[in-house]
This record gives C-alpha cells, sequence and structure tokens, in this order.
C-alpha cells in the first residue's frame, strides 16, 4: 500500500473515530444542560437554547479530537463537522415529537454544526512552535 493512501485512510479513520468523542460529549453536555433546565421553574423555555448550545460544544470538541486523532489541519475538523451533520439529520428524520423550529432555520441551525467543528479543529492544531531568534549584541 502506498504511503498516500495509507495516511489518506487513517485521515477518513480519525474523523469516524472522533464522533465517538462527538456523542459521548454531546451525551455529558446534554445531562448537564437539561439538569440546569430542570432545576429552574420554566425548563420549557432554555430546552431549545441549551440543546443547540450542547450541540455546538459537542461539535466544537469533536472538532479538537478529529485533529488531535488525525494530526492533520483544518480539514480533519470539516470532514468531522459533514459527518456530524449528516449524523444530526438523520436524527431530525427520525419520528420524535415536532420540533418548534420552521424547516428552513432548522436546517441552517444543523449546517452551523460544521463551522463549529472548524473552531474545534483550528482550536486543537498544534501550533508550529518558530524557531527563537538568537540575539546576537555588538559590543
Amino acid at each position: 500500500m502506498k504511503k498516500s493512501e495509507k495516511n489518506n485512510r487513517n485521515f477518513w479513520l480519525s474523523c469516524l473515530l472522533s464522533q465517538i468523542t462527538w456523542a459521548t460529549a454531546t451525551i455529558v453536555l446534554m445531562l448537564i444542560f437539561c439538569g440546569i433546565a430542570y432545576s429552574t421553574a420554566d425548563p420549557d423555555s432554555l430546552t431549545v437554547p441549551l440543546s443547540l448550545c450542547a450541540l455546538y460544544l459537542s461539535a466544537v470538541i469533536g472538532g479538537i479530537a478529529a485533529v488531535k486523532i488525525s494530526g492533520d489541519g483544518i480539514a480533519s475538523g470539516c470532514i468531522s463537522g459533514c459527518i456530524t451533520t449528516g449524523i444530526v439529520f438523520c436524527l431530525s428524520l427520525l419520528p420524535f415529537p415536532d420540533s418548534t423550529l420552521d424547516i428552513p432555520l432548522s436546517i441552517i441551525l444543523i449546517l452551523m454544526i460544521i463551522p463549529a467543528s472548524i473552531v474545534g479543529s483550528v482550536i486543537g492544531h498544534k501550533k508550529e512552535k518558530k524557531p527563537k531568534k538568537l540575539n546576537h549584541h555588538r559590543r
């Protein structure tokens, strides 16, 4: 197998493996935010904002995981965000109770997962250390 094919496979595999991190982060954040909403007098008013917050924070965490696993740059976060978007879109097709959001707004909010994941990949990307310049003082 050529080295480029192996790197390409590792790239896609790392993007898929980052979905485990995304799903774990989503579950943990949703449990935390459900506890926060449940402790208020009117939890229904906080359901949408807290669930969107959990979704985007977990997408950022998934982008960080993608770039840490692959060692690649923003592309791994973008691919991971696209996979996450596909998963969330497929989940939205299940026959759950209707959402209070309109379909165009719902689609826009789902597509905003990709930029959130890219932000995560930028945050998680290892910064290249620039060699320190030696300061030679003339005497």
